[in-house]
C-alpha cells in the first residue's frame, strides 16, 4: 500500500455528504461487474471497493427498509 490516495478530489461540492465519493465509487462497481475475475484489474478495483467499505446509497436503502419491515413483523 502507498501513502499516496488513489483520487484527488476535485472542485465539485457534494449535494450531500459522500455524493461523490458515491459515485466515484459506483462506476468503480459498475467496471467491476464488467470485469474478468481473477485479473490484477479485477483485484484492483476489487480493493478499492473493499477498502473504502463501499455499499451504494440505493443498496443502504434497500437494506435500512429490510430491517425496518423484520422489525415491524416482529
Amino acid at each position: 500500500m502507498t501513502d499516496v490516495p488513489v483520487l484527488i478530489a476535485g472542485d465539485e461540492d457534494d449535494f450531500y455528504p459522500g455524493e461523490v465519493k458515491d459515485f466515484v465509487l459506483s462506476a468503480v462497481k459498475k467496471e467491476l461487474s464488467s470485469t474478468e475475475t481473477r485479473t490484477r484489474r479485477y483485484d484492483v478495483l476489487s480493493d478499492v471497493l473493499n477498502a473504502n467499505d463501499y455499499e451504494a446509497i440505493g443498496e443502504k436503502e434497500q437494506k435500512r427498509r429490510s430491517v425496518c419491515s423484520a422489525t415491524i413483523a416482529e
